[in-house]
């Protein structure tokens, strides 16, 4: 078996024209429950590799260590009852997203990272900006969940 090299993270990877797009979206994050809101320079080296091919230009870490509970059955038994934290981040992204500041938005929800990567712990969905939360739910028992989120 294959030693973890990180778990209970969560990022959010994007590209903008406007960087001043970024310091908002993290000031935003940064109301919600979040620790720690880190940009790539901040971000271990180990995390930043591990995920590189997938990191559009830029990437911010949301540091939190219970919130990947929220995705758990006992927190969100059932669809309409999604857990308050998980309402805010998808609350605050499909604001950014539907105005058009930013694109190619990736959520990216990390149970755990084996050394040995396993393609078949990874959920990749590609969804609408207003259909976030239900994907979200359909797929909230993966170790990795990767929300790829489609410009309209």
């Amino acid at each position: 078996m294959s030693s973890v090299l990180f778990d209970c993270s969560q990022f959010v990877s994007f590209n903008t024209n406007d960087s001043n797009v970024v310091d908002d979206l993290k000031n935003d994050l940064k109301e919600l429950s979040f620790e720690k809101i880190k940009d790539e320079k901040e971000i271990d080296n180990v995390k930043m590799k591990y995920y590189q091919h997938e990191w559009r230009k830029y990437v911010l870490e949301m540091i939190d260590l219970e919130f990947l509970g929220y995705l758990e059955a006992d927190e969100w038994p059932k669809q309409n009852e999604v857990p308050i934290p998980i309402v805010g981040l998808i609350t605050v992204l499909k604001k950014y997203v539907d105005m058009k500041l930013i694109r190619d938005l990736k959520i990216i929800f990390v149970g755990y990272a084996p050394e040995k990567k396993n393609d078949k712990l990874i959920a990749r969905v590609r969804v609408t900006s207003d259909n976030i939360i239900d994907e979200l739910f359909e797929n909230q028992f993966e170790t990795v969940i990767i929300l790829e989120v489609e410009n309209t």
